[in-house]
């Protein structure tokens, strides 16, 4: 019974722990903004991935597509 338990334990704290990471990497940018990579890769680097995942969660690396700048 204490082996199921400790199993439990140690598999909802993978979940825990990467359930950021998972959401962040299936967020999709709403129609008529693009993903902002060089504001992105520079907070990655200066302040983490936590940090990038709440922002990338809350859409403050979307910026919007100007018409002169359309791909």
């Amino acid at each position: 019974m204490e082996l199921l338990l400790t199993i439990g334990m140690i598999i909802g704290a993978y979940i825990l722990c990467h359930l950021d990471g998972w959401r962040s990497d299936n967020r999709m940018t709403p129609p008529g903004y693009e993903h902002d990579y060089n504001k992105a890769n520079y907070d990655l680097v200066t302040k983490g991935k936590q940090y990038y995942y709440q922002q990338h969660l809350q859409g403050k690396y979307d910026k919007k597509i100007d018409d002169k700048n359309k791909h």
